[in-house]
Parts: C-alpha cells; sequence; structure tokens
C-alpha cells in the first residue's frame, strides 16, 4: 500500500487458472472462465493484466469480460508486440 497525499494504492493479485479460448470476438480474443464470473468489482484494475498460455507465453491483455456468459476478453499481445520489441530494444535484426 502506497500513500500521498490522503490518497491509497492498494494491490493485489489476481490469478485465474484454467481459462479456455474460446475463439475470435470482433478483434478480441475469447476465454471461458472455469467457474462463474464473480463480478466486475473482483476483476476491477486488472485491465491491461497478463493473459498467458500454458507454457507461460503472453498471448492477450485484459480488456474487458461478460457476467452473463463467464468470460474474459483480451485484446491479442501480437498487435503490439513488434511495437513493444522496438521500443525495449529487443528487436533482432539481419546484417545485410
Amino acid at each position: 500500500m502506497f500513500s500521498t497525499d490522503g490518497w491509497f494504492l492498494f494491490t493485489e493479485n489476481r490469478l485465474v487458472m484454467d481459462m479456455t479460448y474460446q475463439g475470435m470476438q470482433d478483434d478480441l480474443y475469447k476465454f471461458k472462465l472455469p467457474k462463474k464470473h464473480p463480478g466486475h468489482e473482483y476483476f476491477r484494475g486488472t485491465s491491461g493484466a497478463p493473459i498467458m498460455d500454458n507454457e507461460g507465453n503472453v498471448v492477450a491483455l485484459v480488456c474487458e469480460g461478460d457476467v452473463n456468459e463467464d468470460l474474459i476478453f483480451g485484446v491479442s499481445i501480437k498487435q503490439y508486440k513488434s511495437s513493444l520489441d522496438i521500443e525495449v530494444g529487443n528487436m533482432k535484426t539481419k546484417k545485410i
């Protein structure tokens, strides 16, 4: 917990295992939660959190959920990966 001039920032861990990839909806990856969606309050502040595959690779970033269908939606990391790699200097180049 951090405090600055009366404002507080709290951090909490949210780990959901065994989500199942359900395909695409519009431009978003769709993941089925293993249990009933606990409500948006439970996931408050998790936008931008990583969604990882079974090997620990980040495949998407959380952007929204659907309480009625027990779904979490994520934006594909592939859309941003090359920009991120360039920004942090991870781009591999070939010598010509």
